[in-house]
């Protein structure tokens, strides 16, 4: 898992130094898929349900949400040259609002 997360970091940074004019990073928690083959993230999703349920922004964000968020994205650039967007963020950009810094 660490591993993962440094690469992710360094992928992220050298994205950045690349000079993009706007460039989107989206950092969702728990992607919900319909069919899952691995098998750590349905344990999780079945652990974190009741959170899911009562609170469905805070740890996770649909796939077809991500692919919204990222349609808009394109269709309305942020003034940023660099946007990370977070979980919640993902959600708000997929409904058509702002994403708060």
């Amino acid at each position: 898992m660490m591993m993962h997360k440094r690469l992710k970091g360094e992928v992220e940074a050298e994205c950045t130094d690349m000079g993009f004019q706007n460039l989107s990073i989206f950092r969702p928690w728990l992607i919900l898929a319909q069919a899952d083959p691995q098998f750590s993230r349905r344990i999780s999703r079945m652990l974190l349900a009741p959170i899911i349920y009562f609170k469905p922004t805070l740890m996770s964000v649909p796939a077809e949400t991500i692919g919204k968020a990222m349609v808009n994205t394109v269709l309305e650039p942020s003034k940023d040259a660099v946007k990370i967007i977070d979980n919640k963020g993902i959600h708000r950009v997929a409904n058509g609002k702002e994403c708060e810094k």
